[in-house]
């Protein structure tokens, strides 16, 4: 028998060779696994708070117990300040969990009474601090009249603790009923492509799912169906946890600390731009739909394809300008000698299409803040050469011709 790496009690543990994690066997805690990372965080989360031990105790034994001790609970580098940082339950939740657990030892014979042999291993199953804890607890159920005290050292509930029991678990039932609903009401800040960065969102539906490897490789998959709660559009997120990804590092005073290996995913992507109204009103068939592939390309993250893609809507505006006048610097001296692009936007262009090439023939991938002056430069040409006139032709159209003064010769 060796420690309990949580709370010290007696225990059994398997930390047979080539794994990342251990098995304990703890009367206190249950039966859980736990993570070399988490192992050797663990010391200095329980030096820095005397009341982390018990937490972690209580947590994990109520998983364990949860499970029908089907599933090891898994203590991860990811999980484990969760885990400790929950509080314990309160003395009337205390002195329920112990009822709850007399009541499973007697069984149907509710007249029944227990000896108590291990008090520390009762401590993780009640949610108290020691063995010590539990004796006070004892005492307080004692002076409410739900337990008995049975000569020499048992006990059983009475009557009023048996009804107690009965009502707390149907409260217990209804209260489950109520964070449910609540669950479904919980908003979180995400970006919104209609709203804007940071926007408020219900999370409407949530299903999670994980797992532990042999080797103690562990992963969690959580995905959500998300509400706009500007715009009411919905949307899907995907959150994915792997322990192999978490980044360990130690603080100035000690302290292990640890980065989360989650990799976030929106369906439909996240747009990391907006995209201008006015390239919704393209008329040109080719060009609206270069369009729609670039900020498709820019929602997925997709840094090459979206250069390339910038790329071919410039040299397709281009050539709908001034034809199939050679390759992309004969098409440019094109555009400035017929007075569609300046020398200054001549530079910029010619910096822009560099770029695109170097992305479809050596796979260059430029940096977002790159990009999007890539795509500044391609906008800007296609939105004075095809939406101005338009937006011109239009005003004149709408506006009303010019009245001659009475009085005026030739009617000015």
């Amino acid at each position: 028998m060796t420690a309990c790496p949580i709370c010290g009690s007696d225990a059994k543990i398997d930390d047979r060779s080539g794994r990342d994690f251990i098995v304990c066997d703890c009367n206190r805690c249950g039966r859980y696994k736990l993570t070399g990372s988490a192992l050797a965080m663990l010391p200095d989360r329980v030096d820095a708070h005397d009341r982390f031990a018990a937490r972690l105790s209580h947590a994990v034994r109520i998983a364990w117990d949860a499970s029908h001790a089907k599933d090891l609970p898994v203590v991860t580098s990811m999980n484990l300040d969760q885990l400790g940082g929950r509080k314990l339950p309160s003395i009337d939740a205390q002195i329920f969990n112990l009822l709850s657990w007399i009541g499973a030892q007697v069984g149907d014979d509710q007249m029944a009474a227990i000896e108590i042999e291990d008090r520390d291993a009762l401590a993780g199953i009640v949610g108290a601090v020691d063995g010590n804890r539990v004796d006070d607890l004892l005492d307080m159920a004692l002076q409410q009249g739900v337990v008995e005290f049975v000569p020499d050292d048992c006990w059983k509930i009475t009557i009023e603790g048996w009804r107690l029991l009965q009502a707390g678990s149907a409260e217990r039932r209804h209260g489950a009923a109520s964070e449910a609903r609540k669950r479904e009401a919980i908003a979180m800040k995400v970006d919104c492509n209609e709203c804007g960065p940071a926007r408020n969102a219900h999370v409407r539906a949530s299903y999670s799912t994980s797992d532990t490897d042999d080797d103690g490789t562990s992963w969690t998959d959580t995905w959500e169906i998300l509400e706009c709660c500007g715009c009411n559009s919905i949307s899907a997120r995907r959150a994915f946890w792997f322990s192999e990804h978490d980044t360990l590092s130690q603080a100035s005073d000690g302290r292990m600390l640890v980065e989360r290996g989650v990799t976030e995913t929106f369906y439909p992507g996240r747009s990391r731009r907006r995209r201008p109204a006015w390239t919704q009103k393209v008329s040109d068939p080719v060009l609206a739909k270069l369009f729609n592939e670039l900020y498709k390309a820019l929602a997925a993250d997709l840094l090459i394809v979206s250069s390339i893609c910038a790329r071919t809507l410039f040299d397709a505006a281009s050539t709908l300008k001034v034809g199939d006048a050679g390759n992309f610097k004969q098409k440019i001296d094109a555009l400035v000698a017929q007075d569609m692009m300046s020398a200054a936007d001549k530079e910029a262009v010619e910096a822009m299409t560099d770029a695109g090439n170097a992305s479809a023939h050596r796979g260059y991938e430029p940096s977002f803040e790159q990009l999007m002056h890539i795509i500044d430069i391609v906008e800007g040409f296609i939105e004075r050469q095809f939406y101005y006139p338009d937006i011109a032709r239009s005003l004149r159209q709408a506006t009303p011709p010019r009245q001659g003064r009475s009085g005026s010769r030739n009617g000015e």
